[in-house]
């Protein structure tokens, strides 16, 4: 990847296309994870990146997003995340230094260190690469910041495509360098015009104070100083004078003391050196003034690179947050799914202290999933969970979400939660909700995820029941994917009679009143109203009084809730001794396993010691064979006696050997 030179641009990243409503993103929570995603950005170019994040409704922008985001976080987890310290937002001095303007000493320091980012981060990136740029790229103006003109390929390294676009400035680097010292002064090397005038001050100033403090020793002049001191008034040196005895010492009063008894006096014998003095420093004003302005020229020559690179720190910022933000969450990647679909697993809120893991799904075996059950008892945070999650995981976002969960792109999010209703409106909440709900339905595509809280609630509870199952119908005609919330039990009976559509309730403990925030999809929930309150304190003739009031049907339908809920129960409490018995089933294998790799590493070092032992031996019994041979060669010209004895040796020594090879442990 080419570089831009100081005189190129690059394609910035294309900003998502909004299609979610600030006030849909305010229902959901998520302008709070916008402002954490802002708090882990390293610039101010970050931030209002993060501050601004919107859910994108391309699927291809969100593969994109989602890429960026896992590679920063593989690379932050390794420990080879870039720094993205010394970026400064320096458009505008970049833009005033191309029409001609000229830029503060500070502000040209800025854009120095700016420039050294970009430097840094295209080196990390080619290290990591393993080379210094590959073939050049398209470079494409400014102009087109809205627009990606060649994106990176999926299987590239997105960031590294980012960060070897930045711009080369080491020119200008080198110059601010020579010229500006960290504190954003003009150095004496800037130019030798600067350094020669410098020089002449000191000497000039010198001299000035040389002669003045001449003058303050003097017994002629000591009499009517206030003070026997050199000082500074107006960039003249002066002395401080009784403002009773000025007519005795000629010269120039610059100044007086607040009370009036002490004026400033430049003597007339270092007038004319003072003048010396102003001229040079009126010549090195003018020369810093040279300085500066040939330094803003050069920015302004390379402002465009530079306001290009500007987009692309930004992103970079951005993507690095998302990663950081991730960690913080505790989040994970997910399967991006090609339909618009919710499957999470295991999904915690972020921004509840400490979230209940909750399943829910939707898009998935039914479009349209209806959560009963008790008031407090999870269904609004169920809902507002999977909202938030789709606005998470179409900006580019990791979610705090078990294995398994699947995630697809919605094109349109629409959320009813709360209403509105007040004095001023003149509205009920009745008419809060319709309000929305018409607006939903004037503008809904297929592939939209509608989320409906409190369904049929406000009004006459047949009519409630009767409008909100009409309403689903009409939203799963259309092609939505909706989840709603509800008290009326019509919605139950709607669930069971329609295919793509799945009852669901969030379990709660009648005995405690407490709720406990799992969602139990394919069953529905009962209010528990009678229960809770009796558990409340209610007089039991009074609930066993509206017990009675409920008609057969509806007593029915909770008895069969109400054991329903209890199968479920024995059915998880099952899976879960289940699940807990194959895990000490695995645990027990895995015990075996190790302690039977154990025995084996045991038998084998025994063999190898073995072994060892027995080649020792041989090695011994040989040693002692030949010994004995050479023995044998130097005794031939003895006795025959002695010869046989040798001979009678070597055969015994043979035969040990040949035992001894018959008994060692074969080798592997």
């Amino acid at each position: 990847m080419e570089a831009m030179s100081e005189g190129q641009a690059v394609a910035p990243r294309p900003a998502a296309r909004a299609a979610i409503d600030e006030r849909t993103l305010e229902m959901l929570d998520f302008p709070a994870v916008r402002a954490r995603l802002a708090g882990c950005c390293a610039s101010e170019l970050g931030r209002r990146l993060a501050e601004a994040v919107t859910p994108s409704t391309s699927p291809r922008q969100v593969a994109i997003d989602q890429a960026e985001t896992a590679e920063a976080r593989a690379m932050a987890d390794g420990g080879a995340a870039p720094g993205l310290h010394g970026i400064h937002d320096v458009a505008a001095i970049c833009v005033r230094a191309h029409r001609g303007g000229r830029c503060e000493a500070g502000e040209i320091l800025l854009a120095a260190e700016t420039a050294a980012a970009c430097r840094r981060l295209r080196t990390h990136f080619a290290r990591r690469a393993g080379t210094a740029g590959t073939a050049p790229n398209p470079q494409v103006s400014r102009g087109a910041a809205t627009a990606l003109g060649t994106p990176p390929p999926p299987a590239a390294e997105r960031l590294a495509d980012y960060a070897l676009r930045l711009g080369e400035f080491r020119v200008f680097e080198d110059a601010v360098a020579r010229a500006l010292d960290p504190e954003g002064s003009v150095r004496d090397e800037a130019s030798p015009a600067l350094a020669t005038l410098r020089r002449k001050q000191r000497v000039l100033k010198a001299r000035v104070r040389e002669r003045l403090e001449a003058m303050v020793r003097s017994p002629a002049l000591a009499p009517y100083l206030q003070d026997p001191i050199v000082t500074m008034r107006h960039d003249r040196f002066v002395v401080p004078v009784r403002a009773d005895a000025r007519a005795q010492v000629p010269g120039v009063v610059h100044d007086a003391s607040s009370s009036g008894a002490t004026v400033f006096v430049e003597p007339m014998p270092v007038l004319e050196l003072n003048n010396d003095l102003r001229r040079a420093q009126a010549e090195e004003e003018a020369e810093v003034e040279r300085i500066l302005a040939a330094l803003s020229e050069a920015l302004g020559r390379i402002s465009d690179p530079m306001l290009a690179s500007l987009d692309i720190l930004a992103h970079l910022d951005l993507v690095f947050a998302r990663a950081e933000l991730a960690r913080q969450m505790d989040a994970r990647p997910f399967e991006l799914a090609a339909e618009p679909l919710c499957d999470l697993v295991r999904a915690r809120h972020p921004l509840l202290a400490a979230p209940v893991p909750v399943d829910v799904r939707v898009g998935t075996d039914f479009d349209v999933l209806v959560v009963t059950g008790p008031n407090t008892g999870g269904k609004t945070v169920a809902l507002k969970t999977v909202g938030l999650f789709a606005c998470m995981a179409q900006s580019g976002l990791q979610l705090p979400v078990g294995d398994g969960t699947r995630m697809g792109v919605f094109r349109q999010l629409f959320c009813d939660v709360g209403d509105d209703q007040g004095v001023a409106q003149n509205l009920s909440t009745f008419s809060s909700h319709m309000g929305r709900v018409v607006a939903i339905l004037s503008t809904l595509e297929p592939g939209a995820l509608v989320l409906l809280d409190e369904m049929g609630a406000g009004t006459d509870p047949a009519e409630g029941a009767a409008l909100a199952t009409a309403i689903l119908e009409s939203l799963l005609a259309r092609g939505a994917r909706c989840i709603a919330t509800t008290h009326a039990s019509e919605l139950k009976a709607f669930a069971y009679r329609e295919p793509r559509v799945q009852n669901a309730s969030v379990d709660f403990d009648a005995e405690t009143l407490a709720p406990t925030y799992r969602l139990i999809i394919g069953l529905p929930g009962g209010s528990h109203a009678l229960q809770i309150a009796s558990r409340l304190g209610l007089a039991g003739d009074v609930t066993e009084r509206a017990r009675a009031l409920l008609s057969p049907g509806e007593r029915h339908v909770e008895t069969l809730i109400a054991g329903m809920a209890e199968d479920e129960r024995r059915l998880r409490d099952a899976r879960a001794a289940a699940e807990s018995a194959r895990a000490e089933v695995d645990r027990l294998r895995r015990e075996l396993d190790e302690r039977v790799r154990a025995a084996e590493v045991r038998r084998t070092d025994v063999l190898a010691e073995a072994r060892s032992q027995a080649a020792e031996i041989l090695r011994q019994a040989r040693r002692e064979a030949d010994d004995a041979l050479r023995a044998l060669r130097r005794a031939q010209a003895g006795s025959v006696a002695d010869v046989a004895d040798l001979e009678a040796s070597r055969t015994a020594i043979r035969q040990q050997l040949d035992e001894l090879a018959e008994e060692s442990p074969p080798t592997e």
